[in-house]
């Protein structure tokens, strides 16, 4: 049951105490009776723009969840920033508005509160753990894949051209902030370039950016209004064979969705998060399954054809993020890792699907 009722905002999960999370389970109805005691704060994750922690309640003359997740603001201011985008307060209304009447599995929310004064947030989730995470930097299978993708199914099959979700503000608002960054780009590709030269391809780098020359398409492809776009759809975001199998797989980390180019969540996830060659070996056969999915859905009058040109374009996307998204969060040695992997993966993406020439013909 999601809940409305104004919680404290945390700064770290060093402040979670049982009090307040006795208050929080209790608003939810996940504790009936009794009390919490004491609680366990862990830190865990590799999200760059928010903080997630595990807590290992202990309760008295009652029972709750045995451990939960904590999500924060970021203690790093850098990082914290991203919330000006409307990441924050993103996510909180997701979980507050939309996961319960989506066909998407996604933590189930005991406490969910933005605070649009400092932009602080705070949302205490259902722990899906034991699950297999899938680290971003070594790639998925084609078979988690698969499986993913009938969760994109579902996220956009349910929301396709839905004007009421269409119309919503907040829902536009990690939309039109893109399209502002996107005009930022030149200045966001120098950054890049200065920040990060030390780790990334400089062939890739070379394929980034020449989005710099072909902004104005680039804005037409990010301002596609489809469907639900969770625009962060990738391996880190997903957990598989979940509550030690009961659960085949969830999505996390909902700071981005926005209305947007639902094909974009397919094509970052195939062209991110699976190895290069598994990828071209296969993406064909994804794509027609997750179409299958998206008709089976209640989606009609929108061909193959169509859904494959509409991916193929969309991989841009993921070039447009590997610009931005380093240049906003903290760096760190996983994150190096992580976005010269990101990189690679979606300049040759964008390069097999011929994407660039795609939209230099818009």
């Amino acid at each position: 049951m999601t809940v409305h009722t104004p919680m404290p905002m945390l700064v770290s999960g060093d402040e979670v105490d049982a009090d307040w999370l006795t208050a929080s389970l209790a608003s939810a109805e996940a504790l009936p009776s009794g009390r919490v005691t004491s609680v366990r704060a862990e830190r865990i994750g590799t999200g760059q723009a928010a903080d997630s922690y595990r807590l290992t309640p202990e309760y008295a003359g009652g029972a709750g969840p045995q451990t939960l997740v904590a999500k924060v603001t970021s203690t790093d201011a850098r990082s914290a920033r991203t919330g000006s985008y409307g990441l924050y307060e993103g996510e909180v209304r997701f979980y507050q508005e939309l996961a319960p009447t989506l066909p998407v599995r996604t933590p189930q929310s005991y406490a969910s509160e933005f605070d649009p004064g400092t932009g602080r947030f705070v949302l205490l989730l259902e722990d899906l753990a034991p699950a297999v995470s899938v680290d971003q930097i070594d790639g998925m299978t084609v078979d988690q894949a698969s499986l993913a993708l009938e969760q994109a199914a579902g996220l956009h099959s349910a929301s396709w051209h839905d004007p009421v979700l269409a119309a919503r503000p907040w829902l536009s608002r990690v939309r039109h902030a893109m399209l502002t960054v996107a005009d930022a780009l030149p200045g966001l590709g120098a950054k890049l370039s200065d920040r990060f030269a030390d780790v990334l391809d400089p062939d890739d780098l070379t394929t980034a950016l020449q989005l710099l020359d072909l902004i104005n398409p680039l804005k037409s492809v990010l301002d596609t209004r489809t469907a639900l776009w969770h625009q962060d759809f990738r391996a880190d975001n997903l957990l598989f064979s979940a509550r030690d199998g009961a659960v085949p797989v969830a999505v996390l980390d909902w700071q981005t969705v926005t209305f947007g180019p639902a094909l974009a969540d397919v094509a970052l996830l195939l062209g991110g998060s699976l190895p290069i060659e598994e990828r071209r070996a296969h993406e064909l056969d994804l794509v027609r399954g997750y179409h299958a999915a998206l008709v089976a859905g209640g989606v009609t009058s929108y061909s193959f054809d169509e859904c494959w040109l509409d991916y193929r374009t969309s991989a841009v996307a993921g070039v447009f993020n590997g610009i931005n998204g380093p240049v906003q969060v903290r760096r760190t040695p996983r994150g190096d890792l992580l976005w010269a992997s990101w990189l690679h993966r979606h300049c040759a993406h964008a390069t097999d699907l011929g994407t660039l020439d795609l939209l230099r013909a818009r």
